[in-house]
């Protein structure tokens, strides 16, 4: 996973964007098999679908997004970083084995029914924040 080369089709700024293997893009039900493509390509305010799997990728996030996975078994395997110009994103029912970062500048970030690794470090430097996250 993690070809952020591997897209089915031009998105479009009004649709929601689904992220899955590479075979969920090639029989069309995903959009694209990186999440860090998906966000590259989202335009600011839309929302990024990921289906359960494992993703291993560092992700950056620089805009508002909505970001949804289907829980426990949606998994970023790296780092989630979200930076200023991403006020008042979600991120919700996913797991990040690496480390979460909401870096200065970035406010009104709300993290819901989400999972780190008991090794993670979540470092929240925005503020305003709202953060519902479990450490296994």
């Amino acid at each position: 996973m993690g070809n952020p080369s591997l897209v089915r089709r031009d998105v479009d700024p009004g649709s929601d964007i689904v992220v899955g293997s590479v075979g969920q893009v090639t029989s069309g039900v995903a959009d694209f098999s990186s999440l860090q493509g998906a966000v590259n390509a989202a335009s600011a305010g839309q929302k990024i679908l990921v289906l359960n799997g494992t993703y291993t990728e560092n992700v950056t996030m620089d805009k508002k997004l909505a970001i949804e996975g289907q829980g426990h078994s949606t998994v970023i395997d790296g780092n989630l970083t979200i930076n200023s110009n991403s006020d008042f994103s979600l991120i919700r029912s996913l797991k990040i084995s690496g480390n979460l970062t909401i870096s200065s500048g970035a406010n009104g970030i709300f993290i819901k029914e989400c999972w780190v690794a008991s090794s993670s470090t979540v470092s929240d430097s925005g503020s305003g924040n709202s953060l519902t996250i479990i450490q296994e």
